[in-house]
Order: structure tokens, then C-alpha cells, then sequence
């Protein structure tokens, strides 16, 4: 169950079959699409792509989507703790 930010990191469509709230699968729905997901621990003081081994006070989530023209488009947000 996805219940916390962390259960998503290294989500991956490709390797999963999800269904939405009606049951109908999103493979079926979007076609053709990939959703992948990493969530880790990132220093507010810089901005950064890398991820930090050390615990911060924020969490970084990057959510890449691709098409099925294989364009990739990325989010990334950040989710604090103070």
C-alpha cells in the first residue's frame, strides 16, 4: 500500500499493473506511457539534483513521465519536515 511518500521511490509502471479507483488498469488507459518515481532525502540549502546520504529535512520526489514518442517530462518537488 502507498501510504507514505517513501513507498513510492522506485516506482515504476513498466513493472507494475496498477488499477485506478474503478479497477480499470492505467496500462489500458494511457498506452504507450511509463510514470517512474524516486523519492530521497535532499538539502534545501543548494539546488540539487543529486540525492544525499545523510538525513535532511526534506525529501525530494522526482516523477519522470514518458510518452510513448519517448519524451521525457520531470517533476520534482520537495516535501519538508519542520
Amino acid at each position: 500500500t502507498f501510504n507514505d511518500v517513501d513507498d513510492y521511490n522506485d516506482y515504476d509502471s513498466d513493472n507494475t499493473d496498477d488499477d485506478n479507483a474503478l479497477g480499470e488498469a492505467f496500462s489500458s488507459l494511457y498506452p504507450g506511457f511509463r510514470v517512474q518515481v524516486v523519492v530521497c532525502y535532499s538539502e534545501l540549502s543548494i539546488i540539487s539534483t543529486n540525492c544525499s546520504n545523510a538525513i535532511e529535512l526534506a525529501k525530494r520526489i522526482t516523477v519522470t513521465v514518458t510518452t510513448p514518442q519517448d519524451f521525457d517530462f520531470v517533476f520534482a518537488f520537495y516535501k519538508a519536515n519542520f
